[in-house]
């Protein structure tokens, strides 16, 4: 991999080697008074699991609310309704020979039951208090979606 510096006022980065690929998600931000539903991630060889919201790819054919529900169902068990447009966030990230730019679309979401078998992923799930959940969030951007979901659900109230 070869990466080179224009001088000047901006810096410009090349690098040559790598494809760009683009990835599209959905989530939801489960929130109930002043708890909000949290999932811990599967720890991976380059991180320590982390604290977050559910989310995941959208499956092709799926819009991206139908995607933001079942990846909370099959994350969490916990069965939902779509309240809301929450935001989008965009990121990127590199994947071996790849630079991954990824954009989710989150929602907030109720909770309106819990499935009767186990969720499909593994993963350590949480209702957390609004305040305590700002402080194990792994992402800035996490952080970010929660306040907006607290300045919304007082704006309703």
């Amino acid at each position: 991999m070869t990466v080179s510096e224009t001088t000047g006022s901006k810096n410009t980065y090349m690098i040559e080697n790598l494809k760009t690929e683009f990835e599209f998600s959905s989530g939801g931000l489960v929130y109930g008074g002043s708890k909000v539903l949290l999932i811990k991630s599967q720890p991976q060889k380059d991180r320590a699991p982390f604290w977050t919201f559910p989310k995941g790819k959208i499956e092709q054919g799926e819009t991206k609310k139908e995607a933001a529900l079942r990846e909370v169902t099959e994350e969490t068990g916990c069965r939902c309704i779509i309240e809301g447009k929450l935001a989008e966030t965009r990121y990127h990230f590199r994947r071996g020979n790849s630079i991954i730019i990824k954009k989710v679309s989150w929602f907030s979401m109720k909770q309106t039951g819990t499935r009767a078998d186990i969720p499909d992923e593994p993963v350590k799930v949480s209702w957390e208090d609004k305040e305590r959940a700002i402080e194990l969030l792994g992402y800035l951007s996490d952080r970010k979606l929660l306040k907006k979901l607290n300045e919304m659900s007082n704006e309703t109230a």
